[in-house]
């Protein structure tokens, strides 16, 4: 094709998506926007489209977006997207990050919080985040807002996530599957297979519980919830029917 045809049809491309895209953008904004001196929260979804939410208590003056999509304040209130948090100290509030799960967590010289809810165990001087969902302080670990129990808080580490469970965790004296120790197992053959599956010499996990009929030595991972072993097939750590 010729080169003055191919940059005209590149030109006509241009002129007809543009437009398109530039309603796209302005339609399917998300955040916080000052509207004829109000604050404005907006979304959207497939399903509904655009939506606006103002915030009626806001000062549109002193009014601040801390991280876009998650936290904002005025001289007065702290903000968790449209929802107002009760008894948060505007002055002393920050976003514990920017990443894309960092900034769901804020923390005021009273309280950390996840989402807008308050880590009720959480000291907000030496709060840190681990892998996302897990966060820590100087004595406790938590799993989002909840408090797990580990036995041992100083060489507690993150091993591999599962974002509805929270995953497989340790620390120097056990195994850990979310908020449930793994008691059955057997620390130093400890594996971790998968963010689901582990086995040690004796048995093979599931979600931290053994699983029954399983042989450890031959106990392979497939995917989505399957394994295998020399003698059955598994689904989310049950003998397949």
């Amino acid at each position: 094709m010729p080169l003055l045809r191919r940059t005209n049809l590149a030109r006509l491309a241009i002129a007809i998506l543009l437009p398109a895209l530039m309603v796209c953008l302005s339609s399917c904004y998300v955040g916080y926007s000052r509207t004829g001196g109000r604050v404005a929260y907006h979304d959207w979804n497939e399903g509904t489209g655009r939506n606006i939410q103002f915030l009626d208590r806001a000062d549109a003056l002193t009014f601040v977006v801390l991280a876009k999509g998650s936290y904002a304040k005025d001289r007065e209130h702290v903000w968790y997207v449209t929802r107002l948090i009760d008894g948060a100290d505007p002055e002393s509030f920050v976003v514990l990050s920017n990443s894309i799960y960092g900034r769901y967590y804020g923390k005021d010289k009273n309280h950390v919080y996840i989402q807008g809810s308050i880590i009720p165990a959480a000291d907000p001087g030496t709060f840190r985040l681990l892998t996302f969902p897990w966060s820590r302080d100087k004595a406790h670990v938590f799993l989002e807002t909840d408090e797990v129990a580990i036995r041992d808080i100083e060489s507690f580490e993150v091993l591999k996530v599962n974002s509805i469970t929270g995953g497989w965790v340790r620390d120097e004296m056990a195994y850990y599957y979310g908020q449930r120790e793994v008691t059955e197992a057997d620390y130093t053959s400890f594996q971790i297979l998968d963010d689901e599956y582990a086995k040690d010499k004796n048995r093979v996990y599931w979600w931290g519980r053994p699983v029954p009929s399983a042989d450890p030595d031959t106990f392979e991972v497939l995917n989505h919830g399957w394994a295998r072993d020399k003698s059955h097939r598994f689904f989310v750590g049950a003998v397949a029917k």
